[in-house]
């Protein structure tokens, strides 16, 4: 398996290359030219045989991308035939049964459950909590898809898993509540510590009925379970982000405390609009933190919505909301923010498709740990989860913080942990001043 994953690791990193090359070459993508980049200004003579160059470079180069993608996508082919096996009659209606018996005891909870108008339902955090309880109640090791609660009985869990993980036989049955008030019933089978993956989805009729949506066995292509209790599997090579084949299910309880610190100062930041975690900078020095693009996200906190402003914000709400949230005077952010005088204005941009982070899936952010210090100053330790990697660390910073008798805070500064830094999500500033 081993030799498998390497052959296929380096055949995706030749694909990605190639993409990138290609994109450099021929200007693939938006935004500004780069430095030495021919610009319209450029005569038709210099953009004729520019053209003409990269056309070449480009056919030889989707040769050459092609072959390698052609043989990664035939190994795939043959992987996901060879992990394939067959759910017999007799177990899938064992396992039907078993799901209608399990979706029983929190029915009463779906059906009143508001649903919405939509097509495909979500429904409120808080129910689906409440129908993970009923589940956890009655034995049933479950989870939530949200990462946003523990693991009932996960003991059962962590025990077949470690046995497992020493190439015993073993084999466990999980079920992960989803937005949309079904779950995904995941058993897990060990055998030399290889895996054997059946998936069953259980979702509503229209009759208020549970039913099977979906059912899967695959053997796993790698899976591992983390020291922080990370159950981290890849159903099948993973093409590329849009087709990702990790599954992540937290399995060891996080402490309730620095799951509540992460939803109330953390989770609200996050990683896509801003890279307030992103980067360092302190009181001392601002660094690469795009003031501008903090903005947005700061505001939504304090007042619940997005600010009503077009590309300017009048100077006294800017300076009011960023002064709230940072520690930096209202002299320090004129002077490195962009403000305009004539206006009295800041420069701001909403955050939309193609700006501010560059990864499609980000990772999400975990507190792992947490210091109280006096002043009512906290220091939270967070790592990004990472699903398109397979990481249950893929970076890890910390947070400063400064709570007030109010209930509001201020941040304080943001460091990177340089030694476990694998992969920081890129950002691209919105808004330069």
């Amino acid at each position: 398996m081993r030799k498998r994953m390497e052959k296929k690791r380096i055949l995706r990193l030749a694909v990605c290359w190639w993409g990138c090359l290609m994109a450099a070459t021929v200007g693939y993508g938006c935004g500004e030219p780069w430095e030495g980049q021919e610009t319209q200004a450029s005569s038709a003579m210099q953009n004729t045989v520019a053209a003409d160059t990269a056309g070449e470079k480009k056919g030889e180069e989707k040769d050459s991308s092609e072959e390698i993608g052609k043989e990664l996508h035939e190994e795939n082919e043959a992987e996901s035939i060879e992990q394939r096996e067959t759910v017999g009659p007799q177990e899938e209606d064992a396992i039907l049964a078993e799901v209608r018996e399990a979706a029983s005891c929190f029915a009463d909870l779906y059906q009143s459950a508001d649903k919405g108008e939509a097509v495909n339902a979500v429904i409120a955090p808080e129910t689906i909590h409440a129908m993970a309880d009923r589940l956890g109640g009655q034995g049933y090791a479950a989870s939530c898809d949200r990462h946003d609660r523990n693991m009932d009985n996960w003991e059962t869990v962590d025990a077949a898993l470690e046995r497992a993980s020493q190439g015993e036989a073993a084999s466990a049955v999980v079920y992960v509540m989803a937005s949309y008030g079904g779950f995904h019933r995941y058993q897990m089978d060990f055998q030399d510590e290889e895996m054997t993956l059946t998936t069953a989805e259980m979702d509503w009729s229209k009759e208020g009925e549970p039913y099977l949506s979906y059912l899967e066995r695959i053997r796993v292509y790698h899976w591992e379970y983390t020291e922080k209790g990370w159950l981290i599997l890849e159903k099948e090579p993973s093409k590329n982000m849009e087709m990702d084949q990790h599954l992540l299910l937290r399995v060891k309880p996080l402490a309730e405390e620095d799951r509540r610190l992460c939803e109330r100062y953390v989770e609200p930041v996050g990683y896509s609009q801003t890279n307030l975690f992103l980067t360092d900078w302190s009181a001392a020095e601002m660094g690469e933190l795009a003031l501008n693009d903090a903005f947005g996200v700061l505001y939504h906190i304090q007042l619940g919505q997005m600010p009503p402003y077009g590309e300017q914000v009048p100077a006294r709400e800017w300076e009011r909301v960023m002064t709230d949230f940072l520690p930096f005077s209202a002299e320090e952010l004129r002077t490195a923010a962009g403000y305009t005088a004539s206006t009295d204005t800041y420069p701001w941009k909403a955050a939309g498709y193609g700006s501010a982070s560059t990864v499609s899936f980000l990772p999400f952010p975990e507190v792992v740990a947490h210091e109280e210090k006096e002043e009512g100053i906290l220091v939270l330790t967070v790592e990004g989860v990472s699903k398109e990697e397979g990481l249950d660390c893929a970076f890890a910073h910390e947070v400063t913080l400064q709570t007030k008798e109010d209930g509001s805070w201020k941040y304080l500064g943001n460091r990177l942990v340089s030694e476990k830094m694998v992969s920081v999500p890129p950002y691209r500033p919105r808004s330069v001043p």
